[in-house]
């Protein structure tokens, strides 16, 4: 265990100095330090140093604070620090304590040996229980959103079927009500508006209906030709499994081949059901019919073409391939006895009763056997329960929240960064939170929606930037840990060593428009390492290399969010926070350099309330986007004019809580920012960067809460944004995983772009 600076001992008390040693000890568990102390407990660090250097015993208030910022938000480690600590403290009063016969100091190499062996061990220990609970707590999260996937399946037709049975209910109670209003018509006055509503209400019930028995007669021609395809491929992997069997006693090897097991989905009594069948719904399930009609003919095309294949060697085999026999001289017959494939077991399968299959309905093959059909059939399924779930579960998540044809895909932790390669076919996704200790990097097609390969997984803290070269050959990761490494996009191998130099946090990452410069920028109130001066600059590095050129640029106010360099590679746009950026009214800024002679260009662009979080030129270069603002200053986009280095004016994006990212499309039409609030509920907006006219309605879908990073694809027509899950009926606020969305610019709402 790596023990660190924490100064000589100087106490004459034995117990006092065992009490500044166990603290020091627990304090290198959880790899806590000084500085970090400092910043979690209301003492500073002379106090804290002064009080771990076993001179006096520490009064009590101390020692709580100290233990809960080791424990952190595990309640159960801090009652066992407690429990543990609590004696050693009594034990060293100086009333009661033993005194050494000669006092002196004890040099840090030797402090480790006081420490006694039961209280290291039983510190590791407890390190050890923490590690076990936090993954216990993660695999419990899993298998309690795994059920309620599970509840809203078992929902299906049952539903659907409610819903119609319901609907004629009602229906025949308006009629019966219209008749008796009928029957006393001329008797009584007064009653030809109530009248009109009651017809009115009932041809509105009739026309529900009968959208809902067409609906449920489609879902079950549906599900009448999934259930066909299942019986299909069951067959076709007998068949295939027969001429495995046939194979391998032909080679008179053992077989341990076995049918996969099967299984019952039921399907649930269903809720009251009114208010079925609105627009909303008619819309959301007309979606779902069509995706299931798109895979179920996806899928009939690929067991057609198992099916070929598969009679294709069966009839080589009859014609011509030559009986197989054994080393024990018995003869093998190609094509076992029981591989019959008559499609009257088909028949017999597709003639089951309707309504047999909306109750009971067969488990898909194991995995070992199709795992695209096995997919198939849970994607079936999960699109018929999610239309009915979101209808009749009070209070649950709407069918778009959960089916989104905007998301890409999902991330183990919180998304933090995203770039397009130059070519546009390929998307890096960059994750990671404060608590882990491994980011990773994933790779997508964004035209498949597919993950290419496994992840990049080289730094030990979240991944907060990443940036292609302009060729595509590189691609740069910029870590919380304060390290920069490159990658090999292609072979998705890493490229030398990784570029240190940063003792914060690095923010963020920009190409040179020649390739022939990488700028990183650090800056945080986290210190990666005690003793170490806060890192407020920018570090210039060649990528060909990967040495740095010339010293760090470095900020005078303080860290620094974003770097950008202009189109024509003239200037490079550093933008800061001010110091003591967590006030009111503190001003961040943004300095104009010249990356050839390391010097600042004029004087800094100042104006913005709050941090500067994000920076970006325009593609001619004739603006600079610069988004500013935190928790304490309203946020805002100020445009500037690079040349003249002279505001523009601002962008009216209302109240907001700080601007994190601005954007600009390739072709210079959009500019996309980052609307950040306290709530998390986050939006993107689209701006028209000439008439700073907001295009469309702010992007703020259902299932994402907090956006972290937007980019726009080499056409211009698609709008990539990462973030994190809204909280819904399957994610919580304290899940770590992240989303990514592919936004159409002809779809964005309020308003169609033509691109």
């Amino acid at each position: 265990m790596a023990v660190a600076k924490w100064g000589p001992l100087r106490g004459q008390y034995v117990q006092t100095r065992e009490l500044a040693m166990t603290l020091r000890a627990i304090a290198d568990q959880q790899r806590q330090s000084v500085r970090g102390l400092a910043e979690k407990i209301p003492y500073g660090r002379s106090v804290i140093s002064a009080h771990l250097n076993g001179a006096r015993r520490p009064e009590w208030a101390f020692v709580e604070a100290f233990l809960a910022a080791c424990a952190g938000r595990d309640e159960q480690a801090l009652q066992l620090l407690r429990a543990k600590v609590r004696p050693l403290w009594e034990a060293a009063d100086p009333a009661v304590a033993t005194v050494l016969d000669e006092p002196a100091e004890v040099a840090e190499e030797q402090a480790v040996e006081l420490v006694p062996a039961s209280v290291r061990q039983w510190v590791t220990m407890l390190a050890e229980v923490a590690g076990k609970q936090q993954m216990l707590a993660r695999a419990q999260l899993a298998v309690t959103r795994h059920q309620a996937l599970s509840a809203g399946l078992l929902e299906m037709l049952g539903r659907l079927a409610q819903a119609v049975a319901d609907l004629t209910q009602e229906r025949d109670d308006l009629r019966a009500e219209r008749d008796t209003l009928l029957a006393a018509r001329h008797q009584q006055a007064g009653l030809e508006g109530e009248l009109a509503r009651i017809r009115q209400e009932l041809l509105d019930t009739q026309e529900r209906l009968e959208i809902a028995e067409e609906l449920y007669e489609q879902t079950s021609r549906r599900l009448d030709q999934a259930e066909r395809q299942r019986a299909h491929a069951e067959r076709l992997k007998q068949q295939a499994f027969a001429q495995l069997r046939s194979v391998l006693q032909a080679m008179d090897a053992p077989s341990a081949l076995s049918a996969p097991p099967t299984g019952d989905l039921r399907v649930a009594a269903a809720d009251d059901p009114a208010g079925l069948m609105g627009e909303d719904d008619q819309q959301a399930t007309a979606e779902v019919l069509s995706r299931l009609d798109h895979v179920l003919a996806g899928e009939a095309a690929t067991l057609d073409g198992l099916s070929h294949d598969l009679t294709a060697g069966t009839s080589k085999r009859e014609a011509g391939a030559p009986v197989l026999e054994r080393t024990d001289g018995a003869r093998v017959d190609p094509v076992l006895a029981d591989t019959d494939t008559d499609d009257s077991a088909g028949a017999d399968t597709s003639s089951t009763s309707a309504d047999t299959r909306r109750t009971d309905v067969a488990a898909p093959p194991a995995p070992g056997t199709r795992q695209r059909l096995s997919d198939t059939r849970r994607l079936t399924l999960l699109l018929l329960a999610l239309v009915l779930v979101a209808a009749a579960i009070p209070g649950a998540v709407t069918i778009r929240q959960l089916y989104d044809p905007a998301v890409l895909g999902w991330t183990p932790d919180a998304v933090n960064a995203v770039a397009f390669s130059p070519d546009g076919k390929l998307l890096a996704v960059g994750s990671g939170d404060d608590y882990a200790n491994q980011g990773q990097v994933q790779f997508w097609d964004p035209a498949t929606h597919q993950q290419i390969g496994n992840p990049l997984i080289s730094h030990t803290g979240r991944v907060n930037a990443v940036a292609f070269s302009p060729d595509g050959k590189l691609l740069a990761i910029g870590s919380r840990d304060g390290s920069v490494r490159l990658w090999d996009p292609a072979t998705r191998q890493p490229i030398g060593d990784p570029l240190t130099g940063h003792t914060q946090p690095v923010n963020a990452l920009a190409f040179s428009p020649d390739g022939k410069l990488l700028a990183s920028c650090s800056g945080d109130s986290i210190v990666l390492a005690a003793g170490d001066a806060p890192d407020y600059s920018v570090r210039l590095w060649d990528p060909a290399t990967r040495q740095p050129i010339g010293n760090p640029l470095i900020s005078q106010t303080g860290g620094v969010n974003a770097v950008a360099f202009s189109p024509d590679g003239k200037f490079l746009a550093v933008g800061s926070a001010a110091i003591g950026s967590s006030t009111y009214n503190d001003q961040g800024q943004v300095q104009l350099w010249d990356p050839a002679a390391r010097q600042p260009v004029g004087d800094p662009l100042v104006g913005q309330m709050g941090e500067v979080n994000a920076v970006a030129f325009s593609p001619d270069g004739k603006l600079l986007a610069v988004g500013s603002g935190n928790s304490n200053n309203q946020g805002q986009v100020q445009l500037w004019d690079p040349a003249t280095r002279q505001p523009i004016g601002y962008l009216a994006i209302g109240q907001a809580d700080g601007v994190n990212t601005v954007t600009f499309s390739p072709d210079g039409k959009l500019l996309a920012i980052i609307v950040d609030h306290d709530n998390g509920n986050d939006e993107v907006q689209l701006w028209e960067p000439t008439s700073h006219q907001q295009v469309g309605k702010p992007l703020n879908p259902d299932n994402t809460g907090h956006f972290t990073g937007v980019v726009f694809s080499a056409d211009s027509r698609t709008l990539v944004c990462g973030g994190q899950p809204a909280n819904s009926l399957f994610h919580s606020s304290s899940d770590d995983d992240g989303i990514v969305r592919l936004e159409d610019l002809g779809n964005w709402p309020g308003r169609a772009i033509p691109r």
